[in-house]
């Protein structure tokens, strides 16, 4: 079962990186987009998928992303929606202003505060994905492992 479950965290992680990477692809072409709603909703559904091995930590530590790329998406929207109606100006701007600092923030751009929200920028969410599956442990145990292989190698000689 703990084979099964590492191996269901692992084909998780790389099918959700994968989209990640093709929605960072996306904000970098386009820049805000509605298609952050596709991507958003894609990334949801890849959770969705995998529901039963994934803890209430990796949802937790990703929803603050995905949440990021519905708030440009539907902030798009509105700013296209909207376009020209004058009765409209003052929201508008806040939702241009908000849905900016939502798009530096998914792709790790400082803002003007030259601050940086890592809890939604999109390199953390690589970083989070290797300490959910304690690869960082792993590599420090496989390091340790053979260290110690290495030094009774050396003593046998």
């Amino acid at each position: 079962m703990a084979k099964t479950a590492f191996d269901k965290h692992v084909e998780f992680c790389e099918i959700y990186m994968s989209e990640v990477y093709s929605t960072v692809a996306t904000l970098y072409k386009e820049g805000p987009t509605e298609k952050a709603l596709l991507h958003a909703s894609k990334l949801s559904g890849i959770k969705d998928q995998f529901a039963v091995w994934l803890t209430e930590e990796m949802n937790n530590n990703l929803f603050p992303f995905e949440q990021a790329l519905r708030d440009i998406g539907a902030g798009e929207s509105y700013i296209n929606s909207t376009s020209g109606v004058d009765r409209c100006d003052e929201k508008r701007s806040e939702f241009i202003k908000k849905t900016y600092d939502d798009f530096r923030s998914v792709l790790s751009v400082f803002s003007e505060k030259n601050e940086l929200n890592s809890e939604i920028a999109a390199s953390t969410v690589k970083s989070k994905m290797r300490g959910m599956l304690g690869i960082d442990d792993l590599v420090f145990l496989r390091q340790a492992l053979m260290s110690k292989a290495k030094t009774s190698v050396l003593a046998i000689k």
